[in-house]
């Protein structure tokens, strides 16, 4: 066997020694890989500002929006159906778990990005998790005009929705994670 042929035996094709280099070089160029204060405060100071944040601005652009909207007068003095009143549950549902679930994702494809998938990905997602299954909304539906509330807040003890609140961001972000604890595909010659 001539020194060549071992060489490649033993390491592989110089194609493949250089997809890997260049994986290996692109996922330690970042900042994140590089400073562990950086990935610190990234995944685990961050999760639960950018949360509030994020829902912030949901509730923001939703006044915006509700500015804008011409409400007709009669539809505040008219009785609630229990479709406006299941729509009302479900859109106040997603206002708390469409931000969360998409942090969620974006940090479990952070951390993927950075190589250090689970070490820092499942503390961040499990932070939005808990910020998410904490927040609790009520809504009270009166037929006299200007008392039908909508509120959000922390609660405590969680109530069986809440858990529902945590578990959906937390299993998003892992799909995310998951992701890239496959192998990549080998390099075909």
């Amino acid at each position: 066997m001539s020194m060549d042929a071992s060489v490649i035996e033993s390491l592989g094709h110089p194609e493949q020694i250089a997809d890997v280099a260049m994986l290996e070089y692109r996922r330690r160029k970042n900042l994140l890989s590089r400073s562990r204060l950086a990935a610190v405060l990234t995944f685990l100071v961050m999760p639960i500002p950018a949360l509030g944040m994020l829902w912030g601005l949901v509730i923001l652009a939703l006044c915006q929006i509700s500015e804008w909207i011409d409400i007709d007068p009669g539809l505040a003095e008219s009785a609630f159906t229990p479709g406006e009143v299941l729509s009302a549950h479900a859109f106040s549902l997603l206002l708390l778990l469409v931000p969360a679930t998409g942090l969620a994702a974006f940090y479990g494809r952070i951390a993927r990005r950075t190589g250090q998938s689970w070490m820092w990905g499942l503390p961040a997602c499990a932070l939005v998790g808990a910020g998410a299954g904490l927040v609790h909304y009520s809504l009270t539906f009166s037929d006299i005009p200007g008392k039908s509330t909508m509120m959000f807040g922390i609660g405590w003890p969680v109530r069986t929705l809440q858990i529902g609140q945590f578990l959906l961001p937390l299993s998003i972000g892992c799909l995310v994670l998951l992701r890239s604890g496959r192998n990549p595909r080998p390099v075909e010659e």
